[in-house]
């Protein structure tokens, strides 16, 4: 059964890393539903922000150069915590040490490389391995 994800993105800047990482769940037939993404609740009311996110199972956050300066992204993270939906931040940019996450991430939060063997620690996080 494929599980639902929720794609938070900083949709000012960050729209190719999102058209990157939803082709690339296609491409190689991730087991994921996306269920919800940042562009789908551009102009949602908060409430039907939250009714989006607690309907996944996680939350994937694409980082990119201004994350930390996306409303949005800080935002749906936000509501990720509240509703205790686990999250996972992925480095969606080519320099590691430009990018940024969201203002709201906690000390202990990590940006990990997209990568297999990341994408893999995502099917942990949903056991799916």
């Amino acid at each position: 059964m494929k599980k639902k994800i929720y794609i938070s993105f900083d949709i000012n800047n960050d729209d190719d890393v999102f058209e990157r990482f939803i082709k690339e769940i296609y491409d190689n037939k991730y087991p994921y539903h996306i269920s919800g993404t940042s562009l789908g609740t551009a102009f949602y009311k908060l409430d039907d922000i939250r009714e989006e996110i607690t309907k996944c199972d996680l939350v994937i956050v694409l980082c990119g150069y201004h994350t930390n300066d996306a409303s949005n992204v800080s935002l749906e993270t936000k509501i990720a915590d509240e509703e205790i939906i686990p999250h996972i931040y992925l480095n969606g940019r080519n320099n590691k040490f430009l990018v940024t996450m969201p203002s709201k991430a906690k000390d202990s939060d990590v940006i990990y490389q997209w990568s297999l063997k990341n994408i893999n620690l995502i099917n942990e996080k949903l056991d799916l391995n």
